[in-house]
């Protein structure tokens, strides 16, 4: 695989040689069509939920409108995994993905001995999404080192933690 993946880095983080041994997260954004705050919280979260558990900790999840189609809702949460890769961690997010949607488009960096850890990207766009709960329209992934405690801790993807996604 390129060296030049598609990840998202922090402002000024620092580069390292060595390989990644830190903690991972993965970073849930996911469209829902829906135009109900109720209906979303009443019936299409807790049909996610049942798929992929609560990655959120249970804090809720981060909810936004979106402008450019007033019919969807965006859900963002993270989810923390404490400890150094495994294949245990892909195994468990690869079944969460298939019990959610059957077709997903993936950009991996495999190599645990890479200087910025394991990479894995999923993503899911639906053509023609169905009503059914959850009424999932698109999805975007991301298992990734847990690169806040390399800076000085304001930056985060973390929702619901107080601080910034």
């Amino acid at each position: 695989m390129s060296e030049d993946m598609p990840q998202l880095f922090y402002p000024g983080m620092p580069e390292r040689t060595e390989p990644w041994t830190g903690d991972y997260e993965i970073l849930w954004s996911i469209y829902i069509r829906c135009n109900n705050r109720q209906k979303l919280r009443r019936v299409h979260i807790p049909a996610l939920e049942a798929i992929i558990g609560q990655p959120h900790g249970g804090r809720g999840w981060v909810i936004e409108k979106e402008n450019d189609n007033p019919g969807e809702l965006r859900l963002m949460a993270t989810e923390i995994l404490a400890g150094s890769y495994s294949d245990a961690m892909l195994l468990s997010l690869l079944r969460k993905l298939y019990a959610l949607r059957p077709h997903w488009h993936l950009t991996a960096r495999l190599n645990a001995e890479h200087p910025r850890g394991v990479y894995i990207m999923a993503t899911y766009a639906e053509k023609e999404p169905s009503s059914a709960a959850p009424a999932v329209s698109n999805i975007m992934v991301e298992l990734q080192p847990d690169f806040s405690c390399l800076i000085d801790g304001t930056t985060s993807h973390r929702s619901g933690s107080g601080k910034a996604f």
